[in-house]
């Protein structure tokens, strides 16, 4: 008996399959007529298919390294997210969806520390949750205890929460710095933001669970709006939490603070030691910085290299209070700020060179 087997070897091609540098492998068919008793040929047949096979599997696995603007599978659920680079952040440009639905039933906390977690629909209907049967995909409400995994008091950073592995809730000096990538203005960094802005981060302004009346509402103030937890409790009032808002009726990025009970969205930020495709040194230390006077402030900088910097000192509410570029050396370099200000409470402070924008809070 006579019959024919087609052996594909695969050899390679010099065009690129994407702009990740991998190549194409294109099958080519060999035929060979045998006889029955011919048993060297079948031998070949399945060389050369367990040698495909591992060829294949090989590729498969240098295809899917992940890179920031891919989508996020989180391995908890397998619920898929988008991803954004803005700056040297990656971002989900989808808000979290992770835990198990409870019902919205009152006002105040409802949600409990019982190793579960825990989410809010809205209107108590998953679909918009999910985004199914018709329904507007909001993804998931979460009270900030919940949201930080029940930790006590100020939580260390970074804080993954309910985050999945390799990313956590942003917090304020986070938000800050994504500030600085978008212009280092509220009002166009809101812009940018919101769903068709240039960003990516795609805002949309989803309404949230108020705590006082038990109910979902569209916005705090009469218009629409979406609210995003950091991972800073206040520094006043141990019941609230700081989050960033965008709202229609300002229609400029801020940052608020209001009681942990609150129900808002979470958007998960990659955390910096995870790689997201970005090798640019970090050559720039705020090593410490000193109040000299109540409008004057010492900052002692290490630097790799000479190079110009842009320092920058904002509020809380996102003002810029100061900004002045200089020349330093490398090593350590000490600058004095005058500013025409009043230093009190918390504030942040910027550097941004070539490649690198960092940001740290200071108290005074």
């Amino acid at each position: 008996m006579e019959w024919i087997t087609k052996i594909h070897i695969f050899k390679y091609i010099s065009t690129p399959l994407n702009q990740r540098g991998f190549f194409l492998i294109q099958p080519y068919t060999t035929i060979f007529r045998h006889s029955g008793q011919n048993k060297n040929l079948l031998i070949m047949k399945k060389k050369y298919l367990i040698l495909a096979a591992f060829v294949i599997a090989a590729f498969m696995a240098v295809s899917q390294t992940w890179q920031c603007g891919d989508n996020l599978t989180d391995t908890r659920d397998s619920k898929t997210y988008k991803t954004v680079l803005i700056g040297n952040q990656c971002w989900m440009s989808e808000n979290l969806n992770y835990g198990n639905m409870i019902q919205n039933t009152g006002p105040g906390q409802q949600m409990k520390d019982n190793s579960i977690a825990e989410k809010y629909c809205w209107d108590n209907n998953p679909d918009y949750c999910d985004g199914t049967n018709g329904k507007t995909k909001k993804g998931a409400f979460y009270e900030y205890q919940e949201a930080m995994q029940y930790y006590g008091g100020q939580p260390a950073q970074p804080v993954q929460g309910v985050c999945p592995d390799g990313w956590h809730i942003p917090n304020y000096s986070e938000i800050n710095t994504l500030m600085v990538s978008l212009g280092n203005d509220v009002g166009m960094a809101y812009t940018k933001m919101i769903p068709g802005g240039s960003s990516g981060f795609d805002a949309q302004q989803i309404g949230y669970r108020c705590t006082a009346m038990g109910n979902f509402r569209n916005g705090a103030i009469g218009t629409d709006a979406v609210y995003y937890w950091s991972s800073d409790q206040s520094s006043t009032n141990a019941q609230y939490a700081k989050f960033m808002v965008l709202d229609k009726g300002t229609p400029q990025v801020q940052m608020w603070e209001y009681l942990k009970s609150l129900g808002i969205s979470v958007r998960c930020l990659k955390n910096s030691s995870s790689n997201i495709n970005e090798n640019k040194t970090k050559n720039l230390e705020i090593e410490n910085f000193v109040k000299e006077s109540e409008t004057q402030i010492k900052v002692s900088i290490n630097s790799a290299i000479r190079q110009e910097i842009n320092l920058q000192l904002f509020d809380l509410q996102g003002k810029q209070i100061f900004t002045k570029k200089y020349n330093i050396e490398s090593g350590n370099n000490v600058i004095e700020l005058d500013l025409d200000y009043n230093l009190m409470g918390m504030y942040i402070l910027t550097i941004e060179n070539e490649n690198t924008n960092i940001a740290q809070k200071i108290t005074f």
